[in-house]
């Protein structure tokens, strides 16, 4: 039964609230081809695991394929009411995994008698109960990243055949499950923790490509959490990959089109890629704020062109850089929730006096080689109290090591003094 429970309470919290509207719509939404992979270990053995979305039908009933990893079925489907979302179990089991809108020491419980034809020794009368209950909320770190404000979910299963085990498991809105334990005591018994997962509606490249050469600015944010539902908002700009809008202290204004265009969503709390339109001073979201996933990064970054190598567009990165070095890459570390590369100076065109190595921190869709020489244009910038350096623009602000480039950008440098 252990495995059964465990199985059960993994694929639903995997799939988290999908098909729920009004204020449950909130969690996540999936379409056929979304997956979780999960780091797995059962029964001692690690190994891979993967739920993928496999079909969903006209009534909204989900049908998922377990791969690498144990269940009752390697397909299955779910159902919801009007406040729980519902496994429906063999066994004559209808189990509550999750109650909508739950919060910390919210409790609910699934009471079924399991139905074994011809079971050895079966009681008629027996009763399995599980009783859930939001235990805390907390931040995690996986290979996925990050994943903020966890909902720790704790099941015990009481009577039938699921002994005293506890099931903890951790869920996200925006993402489903994270982690998973399944403990008797103290002893960890089995585990899941989240490798990566791709949710909500694919972004076709041709469709991607349309955003991006409308839009002035590509950028990476942060929205705050009391920018929700607002039509302008002040966001953290974390990575710029097309434009150059004005900020204030690393801040930019982003606003919602006008009220009466309905397509687009509003700003949810976060961190976002964003799609923006310049009208005078004002920086307009042309499309739907989308989650900050490297994949969707590393795509952009691909579609926008090689940096215009004219003396006009050289001499604005120049004056927007504070430092512009040829370097040798050295290593790619990884400080809590962000990554950096050790960059060996080698010359330099600006800045950077006297400093033998710079820490230049990793934005998702820059990728830089170990071993490899390039010119960087920087400028300073602060991650979780470390001063560190970025580039200028994640599209631009790299180019290959040459020696009459960085001269070239030496001179420019020297012109604008």
């Amino acid at each position: 039964m252990k495995k059964l429970v465990l199985s059960a309470i993994v694929l639903l919290f995997a799939l988290g609230v999908v098909l729920a509207e009004g204020e449950k719509k909130s969690f996540i939404k999936v379409v056929k081809g979304n997956f979780w992979k999960y780091d797995v270990v059962e029964r001692g053995k690690k190994k891979e695991g993967k739920i993928e979305v496999i079909e969903i039908d006209k009534d909204g009933k989900i049908k998922v394929k377990l791969t690498g990893m144990e269940g009752p079925s390697d397909d299955m489907t779910w159902k919801m009411s009007k406040d729980y979302l519902i496994w429906e179990v063999e066994m004559g089991m209808e189990w509550k995994v999750l109650k909508f809108g739950a919060q910390k020491n919210d409790t609910w419980n699934s009471e079924f008698k399991p139905q074994v034809p011809g079971g050895p020794g079966m009681d008629p009368e027996m009763k399995m109960v599980l009783k859930s209950k939001v235990v805390e909320v907390e931040d995690l770190d996986t290979k996925a990243g990050k994943i903020k404000g966890c909902l720790k979910v704790e099941t015990r299963t009481e009577g039938g055949f699921g002994g005293n085990e506890i099931i903890a498991m951790w869920w996200a809105q925006g993402v489903g499950l994270v982690k998973v334990q399944v403990k008797r005591g103290e002893e960890v018994r089995d585990s899941w923790i989240l490798t990566s997962y791709k949710v909500g509606p694919d972004i076709s490249d041709q469709k991607l490509k349309g955003i991006v050469e409308k839009a002035d600015v590509v950028a990476m944010v942060t929205i705050p959490k009391e920018g929700a539902n607002a039509r302008k908002v002040q966001v953290r700009l974390n990575g710029l990959y097309k434009g150059e809008p004005k900020t204030k202290e690393g801040e930019i204004f982003i606003s919602q089109p006008p009220a009466q265009d309905k397509k687009l969503d509003a700003f949810k709390p976060g961190e976002f890629v964003v799609f923006l339109k310049k009208e005078g001073e004002a920086l307009i979201l042309i499309d739907s704020a989308i989650k900050a996933e490297k994949d969707l990064l590393d795509r952009i970054t691909k579609l926008l062109t090689p940096p215009d190598k004219s003396p006009d567009k050289l001499k604005g990165l120049c004056d927007k850089a504070a430092i512009i070095v040829a370097v040798e890459i050295v290593v790619l570390e990884e400080r809590g929730s962000f990554k950096y590369y050790v960059a060996k100076v080698l010359s330099a065109a600006k800045g950077a006096k006297g400093r033998e190595y710079l820490d230049v921190l990793s934005l998702p869709g820059m990728e830089l080689e170990k071993g490899k020489k390039y010119i960087l244009l920087l400028v300073e910038t602060e991650k979780s109290g470390r001063k560190m350096t970025q580039l200028v623009d994640v599209a631009k602000g790299v180019l290959d090591y040459d020696e009459g480039m960085l001269k070239k950008l030496s001179e420019i440098v020297k012109g604008s003094k």
